[in-house]
């Protein structure tokens, strides 16, 4: 069984996730106990855009623990499939009190309030990542986005240096956007964009970025000068493995159809899919 999970987590890095999907099931059927691989499985099948199913790995995983700090992350977790933000906020923060020094509760707050647009709120969150772990990877790379977001240059450029620092760019990131030439699978989802790309070390990771804070409609046509074009476009589609696609709508009032490259602007960062 050891072996099976540790095809299960291979298959997962290196962006399998058809595979690693059913190699995690097949690990739950024998051994249904294991809290960890139930989240693992809800955390991919979520990236495939499968939020039905996810919700039903989490709740049996729900029923499996005993532990509060982790019954109130997976009520977060079930509460995110639903789209219910508010009372994924308030899970979370109820598993972070308890268990303040797990990282993995303000993380999954973190990327809440980034889903919400609350830089501020990102930030506050990930500053108590980064007084238990100050290297912690995931932390670093949502600072520098929210930091972007919210203006703050000086710790943009800190936080930019602290990363540089740790080497925690991909050989190809260190240029303008091009996540296309190491991320794969990827796919867009109303106006959110997911990928496997590849690390620094050389694994995949599944990782995904809103596409809605950097691109707008101006009368029928994607621009990275505006924000809210999933307001009044609609049928978004991915060509090319970097083009999003999408009819827009113009100041009459009518839909055409139009493009943008997002390897303009989108980035991979050690795995991350990042705006730039």
């Amino acid at each position: 069984m050891e072996k099976k999970l540790e095809l299960a987590d291979l298959l997962y890095e290196t962006g399998n996730w058809q595979q690693a999907v059913a190699e995690y099931r097949q690990v739950i059927e024998r051994q249904h106990q294991l809290i960890d691989v139930h989240l693992q499985l809800g955390k991919i099948l979520q990236l495939m855009g499968l939020e039905k199913e996810a919700l039903e790995v989490y709740e049996k995983a729900l029923l499996l623990s005993d532990n509060k700090g982790t019954q109130n992350h997976i009520n977060g977790l079930i509460a995110v499939c639903r789209g219910e933000s508010q009372k994924a906020i308030i899970a979370f923060n109820l598993a972070a009190a308890l268990e303040p020094d797990k990282v993995v509760h303000w993380l999954a707050l973190a990327q809440v309030h980034q889903g919400r647009e609350n830089p501020i709120g990102t930030l506050s969150t990930l500053e108590r990542v980064l007084s238990v772990n100050p290297d912690d990877v995931v932390a670093l790379i949502h600072s520098y986005d929210a930091l972007m977001a919210v203006g703050d240059i000086q710790l943009v450029a800190c936080v930019f240096a602290v990363v540089i620092a740790f080497n925690l760019f991909t050989s190809n990131a260190s240029a303008l956007g091009g996540f296309s030439r190491t991320c794969r699978e990827a796919s867009v989802s109303g106006s959110s964009l997911k990928a496997s790309c590849e690390r620094a070390n050389g694994g995949f990771n599944p990782t995904s970025i809103a596409l809605n804070p950097y691109i707008g409609n101006i009368d029928g046509r994607f621009s990275w000068n505006d924000r809210n074009f999933i307001e009044t476009c609609r049928n978004t589609t991915l060509k090319s493995g970097s083009n999003l696609s999408a009819e827009c709508k113009k100041r009459d009032q009518n839909f055409v159809s139009t493009s943008i490259n997002l390897d303009e602007h989108i980035a991979n960062i050690d795995g991350n899919l990042r705006h730039e």
